[in-house]
């Protein structure tokens, strides 16, 4: 059986975490959205993929910060990093990249301690 659990780790929808599936699975995947996107919008990629691969999955959507994104003329999107130029390989905010994998860990281990 599909659960679905909407957590919010602060008191803004910015830090809203999806969770499809069991907390309990043997297996959980954490899915991450696109740029401008939130944890809705891979919603139906997760759910169906759970249906596909079953209830020893559970699929973890979190949804990014909003930040002023270089290449928007700075406007503030959801975005796990600011992308700030076409062309990656010149400018790259390797601390946006450092900070937003820092978030989704400190997310696996507030889930593990909830869960557990």
């Amino acid at each position: 059986m599909q659960q679905l659990r909407k957590r919010f780790f602060g008191n803004t929808m910015e830090e809203e975490v999806i969770e499809i599936g069991s907390p309990f699975a043997a297996k959980r995947v954490i899915l991450l959205h696109g740029l401008t996107g939130t944890a809705t919008v891979i919603r139906p990629v997760a759910e169906y993929l759970y249906r596909r691969l079953g209830e020893s999955y559970s699929f973890i959507l979190p949804t990014a910060q909003i930040i002023k994104v270089k290449q928007f003329n700075g406007e503030p999107v959801h975005a796990w990093f600011d992308v700030k130029s076409s062309d990656f390989r010149r400018e790259v905010d390797v601390g946006g990249i450092f900070a937003s994998s820092d978030r989704i860990a400190s997310l696996c281990l507030v889930l593990e301690k909830v869960d557990s």
